[in-house]
């Protein structure tokens, strides 16, 4: 299902296979994979963590953990500047 793109249904298969195996990696590999691609970084991180803690020098997990940061930076930086300019505008409407 992740080959063909259809990341939800595939986060719902693993899903089914982590609630009879919680410690299944190739699941968590995967779930992992298909949030990042979704950009549901904040849900992807503890799964990544889970990884990085099993399998720290697997080079697949440390370019995993790279990008979920890369991107939850981005992500921050993004929300930075919105409530930047949000909290401007208001300033700016009540003439401050």
């Amino acid at each position: 299902m992740f080959e063909r793109g259809k990341y939800k249904d595939a986060i719902k298969k693993y899903d089914k296979i982590l609630k009879n195996d919680s410690s299944y990696i190739q699941a968590i590999y995967g779930k992992a994979s298909c949030l990042i691609t979704l950009g549901k970084f904040n849900e992807a991180r503890p799964y990544v963590d889970e990884l990085i803690r099993r399998c720290p020098d697997d080079h697949e997990v440390i370019e995993m953990k790279s990008a979920l940061e890369r991107n939850l930076h981005l992500m921050s930086h993004t929300t930075d500047q919105f409530s930047y300019l949000t909290r401007n505008k208001k300033k700016e409407k009540v003439g401050v």
